[in-house]
């Protein structure tokens, strides 16, 4: 996992973070029974145990997904900074696909894996100034199940190869004393062979 910091110029950010403010947003609670029993195969210490099940709870919006600017500024902004670290060529050329999220008091998404999903994954932040105490952090466990906490910096970028390191991570639930809404927009990058 690499993070990078003021990857969009500022102008650009304060536009895409204002259409975060304005878009409308669906609410989605997520509750997967038996996840852990399947994705976990191990008992760990730490790890959610199988009989526990995934959920999440958190705000999306197709309306941004789709959006014209959030797409160029994918593709003129983040996708150079993933490309000049992830070595692995089909990744120039690759399907991306947006999930725009808002996470309120209580949103949260409990620990999980993405590598189902995409080869490698991306986050980058919207939030003007969270707070350590507000949750909502990003925690990941490396394959060693050593955690790192990651604050949601404003315009920071966060990258995930899951091909790789099938780094289990989850996102704290966001507090009540959360002044804002916590803002991010995730990327999923898929290989030709579909990992």
């Amino acid at each position: 996992m690499r993070e990078f910091l003021n990857i969009v110029p500022l102008e650009l950010a304060d536009e895409i973070g204002a259409m975060y403010t304005d878009a409308s947003w669906d609410t989605v609670h997520q509750h997967r029974k038996g996840y852990y029993a399947r994705e976990f195969t191990k008992t760990t210490k730490g790890i959610p145990s199988h009989n526990e099940d995934y959920t999440a709870s958190f705000c999306r919006s197709g309306f941004l997904e789709s959006s014209e600017k959030i797409q160029n500024a994918v593709h003129q902004y983040i996708m150079p900074i993933i490309t000049s670290v992830i070595s692995k060529e089909w990744i120039r050329t690759a399907d991306i696909e947006l999930r725009a999220y808002k996470l309120v008091n209580g949103g949260h998404f409990r620990l999980h894996k993405d590598d189902y999903r995409a080869a490698v994954g991306f986050i980058w932040y919207l939030s003007k100034d969270w707070k350590w105490d507000w949750g909502g952090l990003l925690l990941t466990l490396d394959n060693t199940n050593i955690g790192k906490a990651y604050l949601p910096e404003y315009n920071k970028l966060v990258v995930l190869d899951h091909e790789s390191t099938q780094n289990a991570h989850c996102v704290t639930t966001v507090t009540c004393t959360a002044l804002e809404p916590r803002l991010m927009l995730v990327g999923f990058i898929s290989s030709p062979t579909g990992s």
